[in-house]
């Protein structure tokens, strides 16, 4: 994982990188008893967008619970445990005058949670959208969809002046390619499979996010 320049922004998958569950919408979907594997074959054939297949899978909760409150959905997530010394490793990366981002896939409400633990500089995720009583609608905002996480991270960096050799990128699975891609240093990190880490330039297997640090902080 060698680099010539300093780090000075280092973005995050959020399911699987700094959870242990590689995906808050499957977790969801099994609490709920419900299956998306249609839905996901579908967008993966790119028969549906990534807004339509949000809207498809809270489709999904509603057809099996009727009415789905936030509340429920939020107290779900809640459950998914998150990587350990996740605070420490962010206050460590910004202390060294790095940037952290969340660019994430997953749902806002997992997001605004570790944000409020750890003090992330950017978060990007997706946000279903509610009724005035806290009911989910059939309406979202999908500001992440994981084929486009390296425009996203273009974008953040155009906006800050970095190169690509002062970035790094740390996720678990191929939808982070992307991402990937873009960034002098990228990390798999916990990867879901052997193929991820074809397009990582370093591997890392932990429970423990602190252990990124000496890949990421000088």
């Amino acid at each position: 994982m060698d680099r010539k320049r300093r780090i000075r922004l280092a973005a995050f998958d959020m399911d699987g990188v700094l959870t242990t569950v590689q995906s808050s919408w499957k977790y969801v979907h099994d609490r709920f008893g419900v299956d998306n594997s249609r839905n996901l074959s579908r967008y993966l054939r790119g028969e549906i967008n990534y807004e339509q297949f949000m809207i498809s899978d809270v489709d999904l909760w509603l057809e099996k619970m009727g009415k789905v409150h936030s509340d429920s959905v939020k107290n779900i997530l809640g459950e998914i445990p998150i990587r350990s010394n996740l605070a420490h490793a962010v206050r460590a990366m910004k202390e060294n005058g790095i940037i952290v981002a969340i660019v994430s896939g997953g749902i806002s409400w997992l997001s605004d949670k570790i944000d409020s633990i750890a003090g992330f500089d950017a978060v990007y995720s997706n946000e279903l959208l509610t009724d005035t009583n806290g009911y989910l609608t059939r309406k979202c905002v999908p500001r992440v969809a994981p084929e486009k996480k390296g425009l996203i991270l273009k974008e953040i960096m155009g906006k800050l002046g970095l190169e690509k050799e002062e970035c790094v990128a740390i996720g678990d699975s191929v939808m982070d390619r992307s991402m990937f891609e873009v960034c002098g240093t990228s990390i798999a990190f916990n990867p879901e499979n052997s193929e991820v880490s074809k397009y990582t330039t370093g591997t890392l297997v932990s429970d423990n996010l602190d252990d990124l640090l000496p890949y990421i902080v000088v």
